[in-house]
């Protein structure tokens, strides 16, 4: 019985971390179309981005 509630405890935090991981990507889409004009659009990946904010961009 204690191991049957203890996995039934598991999966219920499991599926609340997945709703919450879910919520979050729907607010942040959500919030891109809301509001399109916040920054401009870049041809090149955020992790490009890192990249040249850690190493020094080379290129404009």
């Amino acid at each position: 019985m204690a191991i049957l509630s203890l996995d039934w405890y598991i999966w219920v935090v499991l599926g609340l971390l997945f709703l919450y991981a879910l919520v979050r990507r729907l607010v942040r889409s959500w919030q891109a179309k809301r509001r399109p004009a916040r920054r401009p659009p870049t041809s090149r990946p955020s992790w490009a981005k890192r990249a040249g904010q850690i190493y020094g961009s080379k290129r404009p």
